[in-house]
C-alpha cells in the first residue's frame, strides 16, 4: 500500500505593485494511491481472511487569477478566482479468500446506496468535478505598522473513495465559506508583533477520516 504524486504550478505576476497588481497561474496534480491488504482472524472462521485491493488515480487541473487595486493610498481591495477540474478513477475489490485459495465476493452486487457495482465485489467508477472558488478581501492601512482587514473566501475539496472500504459509495465534495476580520501590527519600533483575527466557517459535507470495525475488518 502507498502512493505517489507529482504537481506543478506556474505563476505570472505583474512588475508593478501600486496602484494595481495582479497574478495569473495554472496548477496540475497527478497522484496514484493503492491499497492491497489481507485481513485474517476468528471472524472469518475457516477462511484465510478477506482481501481488499484498491487503486485511485487523480488528475487535477486549475487556472487562477488575483488582482489588488489601491482605491486610495491606504485602502486596498483584492479579488481572486480559481477554476478547478478534478478527475478520479477508482478500481477496488473486496473478496473472502477460502482456505483452498478460492476468492468469493465480499460484498453484494451494489453499493450501500444501491448503485450497481462493476461486478459482485468489484467497483470501477469515475468522478468528475468542475468548480469555481473565489476570495474578496479589503485592507485598510492605519499607519505604516498597523492595518486592519476583512475577507470572504469560498473553497472546494473534491469527493473521493475510501481505499479501505472499496465497495462504498464515494463521499461528497466539501465546500467552505470562510469569513475573517482582523488587525496586524508591529509595535515598539517593530520589536513586538501583535495580530488579532476573528473568523467564522460555514462548511457543508465536512470530510473527516474515521475508522470502524465490521466483522473484525477495519474500514473507513
Amino acid at each position: 500500500s502507498g502512493g505517489k504524486s507529482i504537481q506543478q504550478e506556474v505563476r505570472l505576476a505583474s512588475r508593478s505593485v501600486t496602484p494595481f497588481s495582479w497574478q495569473l497561474g495554472v496548477f496540475y496534480l497527478h497522484s496514484v494511491s493503492d491499497n492491497d491488504s489481507l485481513f485474517s482472524g476468528a471472524a472469518f472462521g475457516s477462511a484465510r481472511g478477506q482481501q481488499i485491493k484498491a487503486d485511485l488515480k487523480t488528475n487535477s487541473y486549475a487556472a487562477f487569477g488575483e488582482m489588488t487595486y489601491a482605491i486610495t493610498p491606504t485602502t486596498q481591495i483584492t479579488g481572486g478566482i480559481r477554476y478547478t477540474t478534478d478527475r478520479r478513477h477508482f478500481e477496488g475489490s473486496q473478496f473472502t479468500i477460502l482456505a483452498n485459495g478460492t476468492a468469493l465476493p465480499g460484498g453484494s452486487v451494489s453499493s450501500p446506496s444501491g448503485t450497481p457495482l462493476a461486478a459482485p465485489g468489484v467497483q470501477d467508477s469515475r468522478l468528475k468535478y468542475n468548480e469555481v472558488s473565489w476570495r474578496v478581501a479589503l485592507k485598510q492601512i492605519i499607519t505604516n505598522d498597523i492595518n486592519v482587514y476583512a475577507s470572504i473566501n469560498r473553497g472546494f475539496k473534491a469527493g473521493s473513495y475510501s481505499l479501505q472500504s472499496p465497495l462504498n459509495d464515494p463521499y461528497l465534495p466539501q465546500f467552505i465559506t470562510a469569513y475573517e476580520a482582523g488587525i496586524k501590527s508591529e509595535l515598539f519600533d517593530r520589536k513586538l508583533r501583535l495580530n488579532i483575527s476573528a473568523f467564522h466557517y460555514d462548511i457543508s459535507d465536512y470530510q473527516v477520516r474515521s475508522a470502524v470495525v465490521t466483522n473484525g475488518v477495519p474500514g473507513s
